[in-house]
C-alpha cells in the first residue's frame, strides 16, 4: 500500500501507512513536538482531562470582549490590547509547538489570546484529527496554567469530527471560532453552520467571537455575536 505522507512542521518526519485494519502505523519519527513538549506540557499534573480521548480540558473565559483580533505572524508591533489570534496557515505557527516557552513569553505581554487552532482536514485519518485536536487543547491549557487569558477556540473538518472536534472545550464561556475560507463551495459553509450551531446548543456559550465573513446561521438562544473582519486582506485593501 502506498504511504501517506503528511505535509507541515508538526507531522514533519512522520511516515504513515495504512494496514491490511486500516489503521495507521508510524514508519519514521523525528518530531520534536512529541519528543519534548507534550510530555512536559503537563509539568506540575494539574490538566484535567476529557475521560473519552484524554484531551485537556479548558477553563473558561468569560472576561473582556477583543476589541482588535490580529494574527499572531503580525503581532510584532502590535499594542498589548489587541488579542492574538491563529486562524492563519499552519505552517505559520509551527515555531509555539517547537519551542513552547520562548512563545509563551512573546504573548505573555498581551491582555487574552485565542486558543491555537491547528487545522483538521477533511477525510483525515482520525489519528492525526485526534492529534491536532490534543495540540490546541494542550497548548491552551498550559497558557491558561502560566496565568494567560486563553478564549477558547473550536474548528472541526467533516461531518465524521463532529464526534469528537468539541471535546475539551468549557460550558459557560465566551468561545471564538473562524470561518476564513469556508465560504469556497456550498459544503464547507454548510458544515461551519452545523458546527456552529452544534456548539451554541451543547456548550452554552456566554459569547461568541467570529473571526471571518458573516455568515448566518440559528441562534435561538440570542446569543451575543462578534464579528472581526479578516485582518489580512482588510489589510491589503487599504
Amino acid at each position: 500500500m502506498q504511504p501517506i505522507f503528511i505535509q507541515g512542521d508538526l507531522f514533519e518526519g512522520f511516515n504513515f501507512q495504512k494496514t491490511k485494519n486500516d489503521t495507521l502505523t508510524e514508519i519514521n519519527r523525528k518530531d520534536k513536538f512529541s519528543k519534548g513538549l507534550i510530555r512536559n506540557l503537563d509539568e506540575n499534573g494539574t490538566f484535567r482531562y476529557t475521560p473519552r480521548h484524554e484531551i485537556p480540558l479548558l477553563k473558561p473565559y468569560n472576561a473582556e470582549i477583543p476589541i482588535r483580533l490580529v494574527p499572531y505572524c503580525n503581532i510584532a508591533k502590535e499594542p498589548d490590547y489587541v488579542c492574538p489570534h491563529f486562524y492563519i496557515d499552519d505552517s505559520r505557527t509551527s515555531g509555539i509547538y517547537n519551542n513552547i516557552e520562548h512563545f509563551t513569553q512573546k504573548i505573555r505581554r498581551f491582555k487574552y489570546v485565542i486558543a491555537p487552532d491547528r487545522s483538521m482536514y477533511c477525510g483525515a485519518p482520525l489519528a492525526l484529527n485526534l492529534h491536532t485536536l490534543f495540540v490546541n487543547r494542550a497548548v491552551a491549557a498550559y497558557w491558561q496554567e502560566h496565568n494567560i487569558k486563553v478564549i477558547p477556540s473550536f474548528n472541526g473538518g467533516d461531518a465524521n469530527s463532529f464526534d469528537y472536534c468539541l471535546e475539551g472545550l468549557p460550558i459557560h464561556s465566551v468561545l471564538a471560532t473562524g470561518n476564513v475560507g469556508v465560504l469556497k463551495n456550498k459544503e464547507t459553509t454548510y458544515l461551519w453552520k452545523c458546527l456552529v450551531e452544534k456548539a451554541i446548543i451543547e456548550l452554552e456559550p456566554t459569547a461568541l467571537l467570529i473571526y471571518g465573513n458573516k455568515i448566518e446561521f440559528k441562534n435561538e438562544a440570542n446569543l451575543p455575536i462578534y464579528w472581526y473582519k479578516d485582518y489580512i486582506h482588510t489589510n491589503l485593501r487599504h
